[in-house]
């Protein structure tokens, strides 16, 4: 049987995708016709919902090398909402779980739903992270997001998309109180206090800590226990938004972010804390340890509600480093200082466990908390901050493509072409997107 010349113009009615075509009859007959469809202009999802069994879509999404500084692997803020041409084909409506992600040769990409919600095709939204095994600063990198089938399955995976081996000791998203650690490690956080519900912001979901009894125990299991032990490199980020403390509150003291402590203020004693100063015309933000001297690091650059992420490492020379946003507003401690014991001591969030105050507990909202056990290169910080900041100049999304394979029932392709070939069997169609303006079929 040959093929030539079929969809050599189309054009969209109500009733579907109407098809002009020229077939040669050959030894196969009618009864087994497989085509692949190379399709640009017409989406097959304007033919009727009878027309195929099995059909998803597919739109890359291309990175802009100038936002990147960094080549390796990233982890990627991904969000995409209210757009009607893909809210109409979202199958699973309820858990957003036909939404899933490849590589340019339809490899799966790990990734981690976060949250997803859907009223109607204008008003939904999906977000996530996305780990990109390979991200260059010299070109854009670009791969698919995939949705719309009715076949579906939860692909998301928090463990694959935030590994060990990227330095991942806990990650925690702040979506409900008791925070859930993504990594294999398990490092999960139980809250005391009053503790409201978790509240929206860019990137999800971030905590709302009232500065009085709120705090969040992370606990002290290994690796994260070990982190702060002897040389140990690390890295931790996470965004605040500082509130006025309440008129029962300190309203000139330490409010604790993240706090390791000490247990009593004989030297040497450990302590890593990470806090910011509660008054609003003095709002610098100080990291430090402490061992038989100090190390600190300030910066004026934490202002009342305002979103600032801070980040701290210290480095092979036991420096500590702390940054905010894209980290180019950087201050290093100017001394170092030998390994220090390791006390048996939970890491907490908000709050100086050792000092259960008001005094000293953090009134604000916390999101998106990462600790690794390395130190991550300014260029990644940067890169980090361009995406999570700005995710719609960081990437784009673009037109639609077909996904998979597609059953058409031939009589309503017939009766679409206004001919009579109502014996024909049903087809299964392939198709492939290609660029340029031509169109048609191929054998």
């Amino acid at each position: 049987m040959s093929v030539r010349d079929i969809c050599r113009g189309c054009a969209s009615e109500d009733k579907g995708v109407r098809l002009s075509y020229s077939i040669g009859h050959g030894s196969i007959g009618w009864r087994e016709l497989t085509l692949t469809l190379i399709l640009i202009c017409c989406s097959f999802s304007l033919l009727p919902a009878d027309s195929y069994a099995e059909a998803s879509f597919k739109r890359p999404i291309t990175i802009d090398h100038t936002k990147v500084a960094y080549d390796g692997s990233l982890q990627m803020f991904f969000e995409m909402k209210n757009d009607p041409n893909i809210g109409l084909k979202i199958s699973d409506t309820a858990s957003g779980n036909d939404v899933y992600f490849t590589d340019i040769n339809g490899t799966l990409l790990n990734f981690e739903k976060v949250s997803f919600s859907y009223t109607s095709s204008t008003n939904w939204k999906w977000q996530g992270w996305i780990r990109i095994p390979w991200i260059s600063s010299t070109q854009d990198t670009q791969f698919y997001v995939i949705y719309g089938s009715p076949t579906y399955m939860d692909r998301s995976n928090a463990e694959t998309t935030f590994p060990t081996v990227d330095g991942y000791v806990a990650v925690y998203h702040c979506t409900e109180n008791n925070l859930i650690d993504s990594t294999s490690n398990h490092n999960d956080g139980t809250s005391y206090g009053s503790m409201a519900s978790p509240v929206d912001w860019a990137l999800g979901k971030g905590l709302i800590l009232d500065g009085q009894n709120d705090y969040i125990d992370l606990g002290k299991k290994d690796p994260l226990k070990n982190l702060f032990n002897n040389d140990n490199k690390f890295t931790i980020s996470l965004y605040i938004i500082p509130y006025d403390k309440p008129s029962t509150g300190d309203s000139g003291g330490w409010d604790w972010i993240l706090c390791k402590a000490f247990t009593s203020n004989a030297f040497p004693y450990f302590q890593w804390d990470l806090r910011r100063y509660e008054d609003p015309t003095d709002n610098h933000i100080s990291a430090r340890m402490w061992s038989t001297s100090q190390e600190a690091s300030n910066l004026s650059t934490s202002p009342l509600n305002t979103l600032t992420r801070i980040i701290t490492t210290r480095d092979a020379q036991n420096c500590i480093t702390l940054a905010t946003n894209d980290g180019t507003n950087k201050s290093t401690s100017s001394n170092s200082q030998s390994a220090v014991s390791n006390y048996d001591t939970e890491l907490v969030l908000g709050m100086n466990k050792n000092i259960p105050s008001d005094v000293y507990a953090f009134h604000g909202m916390i999101g998106e908390v990462w600790i690794l056990d390395r130190v991550v290169p300014d260029q990644k910080i940067w890169t980090e901050w361009n995406n999570q900041n700005s995710p719609g100049t960081f990437y784009t999304i673009g037109a639609e493509e077909l996904q998979g394979q597609y059953e058409v029932k031939a009589s309503r392709v017939a009766r679409l072409c206004s001919n009579n070939y109502q014996s024909w069997s049903d087809m299964r169609i392939n198709p492939t997107a290609v660029s340029g303006n031509d169109k048609g079929y191929q054998k």
